[in-house]
Order: C-alpha cells, then sequence, then structure tokens
C-alpha cells in the first residue's frame, strides 16, 4: 500500500509544479524586426517596445549592423532602454558604425517587465541599418 501512496503523491507534486511554472516551461526564444535605424539629421529618433515574460531578464538586438551613407560619414546612435512603468532609464549607450552584424546583449532588467527601446541621432550624418530583437516575449512598434 506504501508504493501507490508514493506514485500519487509524485504525480500530484509533478503537476503541481508544472501548473505553478505556467507556461515558462514551454517557453521559447522569438525574433521580431527587423527595426530599422535611417536618420539623416541630428536629433532624429525612433524605436520598439519590448515586452519580457515573466521570469525573462534579458533581450538581444540581433545582427545589428547601423553605419554612415556616405564616405567619411559615420553613424553616432544613443541606444536608451526605459522602464514603460515608471518612465525610468535604465541603460543607455552609443554605438558608432557597425557593417559587420553583430549581437547585442541587453542584460540585468527587471524581469517580466515592459521596455521602451529608443535610439537618436547625434550627428547629422546619412546613416542606415537596423536590428531584428531576440525574446522571451514579444517585440513590436
Amino acid at each position: 500500500m506504501r508504493k501507490p501512496k508514493k506514485l500519487v503523491f509524485s504525480f500530484l507534486l509533478s503537476l503541481i509544479l508544472i501548473l505553478a511554472t505556467g507556461s515558462s516551461v514551454f517557453a521559447q526564444v522569438s525574433t521580431f524586426g527587423p527595426f530599422y535605424v535611417r536618420p539623416t539629421s541630428a536629433g532624429q529618433f525612433d524605436g520598439f517596445t519590448v515586452d519580457l515574460d515573466s521570469g525573462q531578464t534579458t533581450f538581444v538586438l540581433k545582427d545589428y549592423k547601423v553605419y554612415g551613407v556616405h564616405s567619411g560619414q559615420k553613424a553616432s546612435i544613443r541606444w536608451t532602454v526605459t522602464d514603460v512603468d515608471t518612465g525610468v532609464p535604465v541603460l543607455s549607450w552609443v554605438e558608432g558604425d557597425v557593417t559587420v552584424a553583430k549581437d547585442i546583449g541587453v542584460t540585468n532588467l527587471s524581469p517580466g517587465k515592459v521596455y521602451s527601446v529608443s535610439w537618436v541621432s547625434l550627428n547629422s550624418n546619412s546613416v542606415v541599418g537596423g536590428t531584428y530583437v531576440s525574446v522571451y516575449g514579444y517585440a513590436y512598434q
């Protein structure tokens, strides 16, 4: 009589763990975009929104490639990640010319939150390029 009780207990415990973790057990990373970066003057800006799944604290700017169009002109783009709930910027950095696609990891975010990801051109050079976003969650414009 001991073994059936153990079996039932194990089954119930497994079921509770699966239900408690929700869909995160079956979550997979998705890629969204492209999100274009194409300013022609200083101060031009755009961006997108990243909505992290519960428990997720990171996303990746995938295949990021942004560069000046004309010879001798370079990109200078400030990226800012802002918590949508508070309006507080949590991360900011500047990228120059990137002519070979690279991935940029954005980490240490608060789990399961929504972030505005924006860029602004810091110079008047014509720039082309863009990025995809890989995330456990969603990215949209």
